[in-house]
């Protein structure tokens, strides 16, 4: 009690200094810890306060420029937060900014961290806020959710570091101690543990960047998994594709924990567009795992695939060049058996002739919910946004798609009652609908769906595929 008393007093002291909000909160590490769930981005509704925890900020050096924070806040209150960045050599800045209810508000983090990279924590004081970040890279504008969580471990299914690629990962230590971690590589030509990478030391309230391919050379494929000796990170991915018959840019968080099922809401299969499927198996045993792609519309069932997979080590599943998938859209899951537990990750290459361009990697969703946030959204000239439901259930839900408008939660014209048929998925041309530039949808179901958000580049290049912020609390 006496700590906490003394937590409590400090709050106190901050708030009469910046108006509202506890700056110190994450200065003890075993604050807030979440049971242990694959999904670190998540709504929290029914708590005192919430941080946000974005990695991937800035890398100027890098190519990956234009750091932006979005928050959304989907509930009744006004709410403050105040934006600190971590940089790569240690410094800290920090703004506040006020969320309306019904409302969402941008943070451009290049004021806050100059020219240099780092990372950002988001504090918030109450609930009911979403917070997603973007980059700009040499393949596009990506866009992720930021994680509500840190962990001691970490995992990433997906990875190339072929000549003309970049693997690169952000490890966020927003704590008042140092954090040590060993980062392993899954590869195509065997296990790696980098020398280097070994017992890295990421010093306090800082930002490390890690490019895997200065570690890692030349390899087709490399699953990634950090795991920490002491301390708490929160970690990005940003793959940078300019080879290998791909070219684009996404930004991905890291997954805290394998799981069981593994839910994509979107697929597709067509001229120009190479999807894969990649399932890492960190664990020191062997893993049966079955994928069960579901065509839309009427197309006959497919026959799931079978894929046995090696401890430490990942199956790619390429579904564009597998016969027994009909060409256009489906969703997919992913289940392991027994006790056992996988990362499985999509991801989406469009070239020549289909009218996109770029890369969308996905983590897929390890349990369905019925609400879900879509923070950093756009529908107009320059952007083509897609809204995806998928329904695993054997009965159908209905479904409504709400935009943050004005203070308001303002119900999409047509989309007020979404039919999701039975273990189908509905798609929706957010475009039909609205026009703006700044878009945050939230999505309610009348049961359990997984809900996917792709933003398209109308003109060149980019690509933006990520599953949506659920929130478990309903």
């Amino acid at each position: 009690m006496t700590t906490r008393r003394r937590q409590w007093a400090a709050f106190v002291i901050v708030v009469a200094l910046i108006g509202g909000l506890s700056l110190d909160r994450i200065d003890d590490p075993r604050l807030g810890e979440a049971p242990a769930v694959a999904t670190t981005a998540q709504v929290r509704s029914d708590v005192v306060d919430t941080s946000w925890f974005c990695p991937f900020g800035q890398w100027p050096n890098a190519g990956l420029t234009a750091g932006v924070v979005r928050l959304a806040n989907i509930g009744p209150s006004d709410r403050r937060a105040v934006v600190r960045t971590f940089s790569a050599g240690g410094d800290s800045k920090q703004t506040g900014v006020d969320i309306p209810a019904a409302g969402a508000v941008e943070v451009p983090l290049e004021g806050l961290l100059g020219g240099t990279a780092g990372g950002a924590v988001v504090d918030v004081d109450g609930g009911g806020v979403a917070v997603e970040h973007r980059v700009d890279g040499q393949g596009g504008r990506t866009t992720a959710p930021c994680h509500s969580d840190t962990a001691n471990e970490w995992h990433l299914a997906a990875g190339i570091t072929e000549v003309g690629t970049h693997l690169r990962l952000a490890l966020l230590n927003p704590f008042p101690a140092p954090a040590i971690a060993d980062l392993t590589f899954a590869t195509d030509e065997g296990a790696a543990t980098p020398r280097s990478l070994t017992a890295l030391v990421v010093p306090p309230r800082s930002t490390v960047f890690v490019d895997v391919a200065d570690h890692v050379r030349r390899r087709a494929r490399v699953s990634v998994s950090i795991r920490l000796r002491s301390g708490r990170l929160a970690v990005d991915r940003v793959l940078d594709l300019a080879g290998a018959g791909r070219r684009g840019t996404a930004l991905a968080p890291a997954v805290a924990h394998p799981a069981s099922r593994w839910h994509f809401a979107e697929g597709f299969t067509g001229p120009g567009v190479a999807e894969r499927l990649y399932v890492y198996n960190p664990s020191d045993e062997e893993v049966a795992v079955d994928v069960e792609v579901r065509p839309d519309g009427e197309a006959t069932d497919v026959e799931p695939f079978e894929l046995t997979v090696p401890p430490a080590d990942t199956v790619v599943l390429d579904l564009s060049a597998a016969e027994r998938v009909p060409p256009g859209a489906h969703s997919i899951i992913v289940e392991s058996f027994g006790d056992t537990t996988v990362i499985a990750e999509r991801e989406v290459a469009a070239t020549d002739p289909s009218s996109r361009r770029g890369v969308g990697l996905a983590i897929g969703a390890a349990q369905p919910a019925r609400i879900w946030v879509l923070v950093d959204g756009r529908a107009n000239e320059g952007t083509d946004q897609w809204l995806v439901i998928a329904n695993g259930a054997d009965s159908g839900v209905t479904a409504r798609v709400e935009a943050l408008v004005g203070g308001s939660r303002l119900a999409l014209d047509g989309l007020s009652e979404v039919a999701v048929e039975p273990r189908g998925r509905t798609a929706i041309r957010v475009g039909d609908h609205i026009r703006r530039d700044q878009l945050t949808l939230v999505v309610t179901a009348s049961g359990p769906v997984v809900v996917e958000r792709d933003l398209y580049a109308v003109e060149g290049i980019g690509m933006s595929t990520v599953l949506g912020i659920p929130d478990f609390g309903v």
